[in-house]
């Protein structure tokens, strides 16, 4: 519906309709009364058949959640991955949403925001249930992690930065000042801490497999001398591997969610080449020839998946029934404590490091897009494995000085 000027109690009033709401703007008494609420009716209208027609967008009357449904299906969706778009979703649905979804933009100030993050830094975590009831808290008194809110913030001014430099909805971002320095500084200042398993835990976890789950042995083995992500591991299909040259080619990763196998390319968006051990190639061409040879007797065309799921030979794994069915009971049998599978791709780097491995090597293998990557997650691995350079710098130095 448009807006249209009324009198009603002898007042002269514009009245606009926006997202299912009706506001009015009165404008008092008389024949003056009744132009300017015309005038003002006219106005909007006239906005309104430029908005549709493209030519003009306007802040006024557009909620924050109404901007957020569009930012996220036209520039979120169609240039981010799964993972980032289900993170900034989540995000928004259970917390900026609620929170600040029925203001606004225009009405999003800094005070807004500042009050925002105050309450949820007071906020206690908790954790969801599948069975439809209410959530709980994760313990008593645990706060709310800092960057979890930062995260939240993040999100909010990034979709609050598109509507100032590409729709041009705001004059400025409220958001821009609650960066990483309102927050006391960021992550990467404070260091990275990553948990690995140690050499003799990893030769016990893959004893376990062997006896307990001989089938998934050969996997488990893969992430920890590869360094390869779950999903990329259960992505690899058999036309991935070099046997000659010894080479894994990493194409694509691989997810079950809600039941959809979903494909995507890697993390970096480019196929790597990752050097594999000989036993473990070894090992891979045994499974093939062992399932080319069982496909046959079947009288069906063997899998192209390496690590097929249990259930259809057409599709992958399920990482999430790997990670509980496989892995967390191993290490139950192997009485050890229990770190998530990703670690076992932290595992590798950290041993490759402190056996005296090239930083940059461990970075190529890791797939990383830059060294700094690397550095920042596995540079204190390895202090004192290069430490014959300082008596070897050491040693040059004295072979000029003069004995006394």
């Amino acid at each position: 519906m448009s807006a249209r000027a009324k009198l009603k109690d002898g007042l002269w009033y514009c009245i606009e309709y926006r997202d299912g709401e009706r506001h009015l703007e009165s404008f008092g008494r008389g024949a003056r009364a009744e132009r300017l609420a015309q005038e003002a009716a006219d106005t909007i209208n006239a906005q309104r058949v430029l908005e549709r027609q493209g030519k003009l967008r306007t802040s006024s009357g557009m909620r924050l959640a109404t901007y957020a449904e569009e930012w996220q299906r036209t520039i979120i969706e169609p240039h981010r991955a799964t993972g980032t778009i289900r993170n900034y979703r989540q995000l928004l649905d259970d917390h900026l949403l609620p929170e600040l979804g029925t203001l606004a933009l225009s009405d999003i100030k800094p005070h807004v925001i500042k009050t925002f993050i105050a309450k949820k830094l007071k906020e206690q975590r908790t954790w969801k249930r599948t069975d439809g009831q209410a959530a709980g808290p994760v313990a008593a008194g645990a706060p709310r992690a800092r960057n979890t809110v930062r995260n939240m913030v993040a999100v909010l001014r990034a979709l609050l930065n598109h509507a100032v430099e590409i729709d041009e909805l705001l004059d400025s971002n409220p958001a821009a000042k609650f960066g990483k320095r309102f927050f006391g500084g960021s992550s990467r200042d404070e260091g990275i801490h990553v948990e690995t398993y140690e050499e003799a835990e990893v030769a016990q976890i893959l004893t376990t497999a062997r006896k307990l789950y001989p089938d998934f042995e050969v996997y488990l083995r893969t992430l920890f001398f590869t360094g390869l992500r779950l999903g990329e591991l259960l992505g690899l299909q058999w036309a991935d591997f070099d046997f000659r040259r010894g080479l894994l080619a990493v194409r694509r990763k691989v997810k079950i969610q809600r039941g959809q196998l979903l494909v995507e390319e890697t993390k970096t968006h480019r196929v790597r080449l990752v050097d594999v051990a000989d036993d473990l190639l070894a090992r891979w061409q045994d499974l093939q020839s062992l399932r080319e040879a069982e496909a046959t007797l079947a009288g069906r065309a063997p899998s192209r998946w390496c690590c097929p799921s249990i259930k259809s030979a057409d599709r992958p794994l399920n990482g999430s029934w790997f990670n509980h069915k496989v892995w967390a009971r191993i290490l139950r049998a192997a009485a050890l404590r229990r770190l998530r599978v990703h670690d076992t791709r932290h595992t590798y780097a950290a041993l490759m490091l402190r056996q005296g491995k090239s930083i940059e090597y461990v970075s190529q293998q890791l797939g990383h897009s830059k060294i700094d990557i690397t550095i920042r997650f596995y540079a204190h691995f390895k202090p004192g494995v290069n430490r014959h350079h300082a008596n070897d710098f050491e040693a040059r130095i004295r072979a000029f000085e003069v004995a006394d």
